[in-house]
């Protein structure tokens, strides 16, 4: 028997702090650190001055988990596609600390509620189409950058053979990026409830 004053052992129901976007403002959540748990089939965003956001696992009709690299490493979201919700702006949900423990629980609950009610095809990888199309335009941005001051800035000093090497390294940039944005942040559905593991943090 668990007594009150015990410490949940559910790191769902403990869950994590999420980064304060602008779609927790806007839905009422303002505070700083709002924590985000799974309790009793929904998900309860609560901020530190009391303000609570509960999105029953029912109205989910889509969720979609994904990953981007950055400068603190790779840093995992979902975004919640909510009933009545406007589609092209889901509830966006990111860990604070992209080590926090408590995403991967939460959001492995909430997977398997939605697939549970709306099947498979309710569950997705990747991040967006605009998302993919952004971070291969900002990658293809910066190899360009860099040929033309390759040719008109480093010509000289690197030669032809130089000057050959750093293209094709940057062409290999660009087509690894293009790779990326079409199979791994352009949403696509899961197979199944066990690759949902592959887009949380272990």
């Amino acid at each position: 028997m668990q007594h009150a004053s015990s410490p949940d052992p559910d790191p769902a129901r403990a869950g994590f702090v999420a980064r304060p976007l602008p779609g927790l403002r806007a839905a009422g959540v303002a505070g700083r650190q709002p924590r985000v748990s799974w309790r009793a089939g929904a998900l309860a965003v609560r901020d530190e001055h009391g303000a609570c956001l509960v999105v029953e696992a029912t109205r989910v009709h889509r969720l979609r988990l994904g990953a981007t690299g950055t400068s603190l490493g790779k840093v995992h979201m979902a975004r919640v596609f909510i009933e009545g919700g406007d589609p092209k702006a889901p509830l966006l949900l990111q860990a604070d600390n992209p080590h926090d423990r408590g995403y991967a629980p939460v959001m492995r609950r909430l997977a398997e509620a939605v697939a549970a009610r709306r099947g498979l095809a309710a569950l997705e990888h990747g991040l967006g189409d605009g998302d993919a199309r952004g971070l291969f335009l900002w990658t293809l941005a910066v190899a360009a950058g860099a040929t033309v001051l390759a040719f008109t800035v480093w010509a000289e000093p690197f030669g032809t053979l130089g000057i050959t090497l750093f293209v094709l390294a940057m062409a290999a940039i660009v087509a690894l990026a293009g790779w990326e944005a079409h199979f791994v942040h352009r949403p696509a559905s899961l197979g199944s409830l066990d690759e949902v593991d592959r887009y949380l943090p272990r």
